[in-house]
């Protein structure tokens, strides 16, 4: 998954889940480790932490043949190589999956969540995800397509309703790791 905060990631996985994705989820490991999912800025050993956590349920999930779904804003690049790493390694197809919304909407989605996001920090994730989209990095091909639930698939139950919007709001960016 890829977006900014509130821009319906977590709402999207969930829907995957319920096809049979297994989802990994840094505000999940954050609450597992302090008690609160809200990410503590500036910690690095925390983030440190997050990670390694993170890196390993994902690769002991793809070793046992599963579906994984990561579930994090990813909007700076290294962040996507290194899951491109990871899939690669492990003979697993990559795919982003972006949940592509304004700046003005996620800051309105944001507001009454159970941890707010700084409107600072929605704001930089945005312009960095404005640049990928501008410049993909070059592990992805350069074609987008429109991601479409598989037929008969239920609409997403819970989650903020705007997060409920027609599947286009989300792209897909396909690549198939070397052999």
């Amino acid at each position: 998954m890829q977006g900014i905060p509130a821009s319906g990631k977590s709402t999207r996985a969930r829907q995957l889940a319920k096809d049979g994705a297994r989802i990994v989820s840094r505000d999940y490991l954050r609450k597992e480790m302090t008690g609160s999912a809200a990410p503590v800025w500036g910690d690095r050993a925390l983030a440190g932490s997050v990670a390694v956590a993170e890196e390993a349920m994902v690769l002991a999930l793809l070793r046992a043949g599963e579906w994984v779904v990561v579930d994090a804003t990813h909007t700076i690049p290294s962040q996507l190589k290194r899951w491109n790493t990871v899939a690669a390694r492990t003979g697993a197809e990559f795919e982003v999956i972006t949940c592509d919304v304004t700046l003005e909407e996620a800051l309105k989605r944001n507001k009454g969540r159970a941890h707010e996001v700084r409107e600072g920090v929605i704001a930089k994730m945005h312009a960095n995800l404005e640049k990928m989209k501008a410049h993909p990095p070059a592990l992805f091909d350069t074609h987008l397509e429109p991601y479409t639930a598989p037929a008969g698939a239920p609409p997403v139950a819970g989650g903020h309703p705007a997060a409920r919007a027609p599947a286009t709001r989300c792209r897909a960016r396909r690549r198939t790791p070397p052999r």
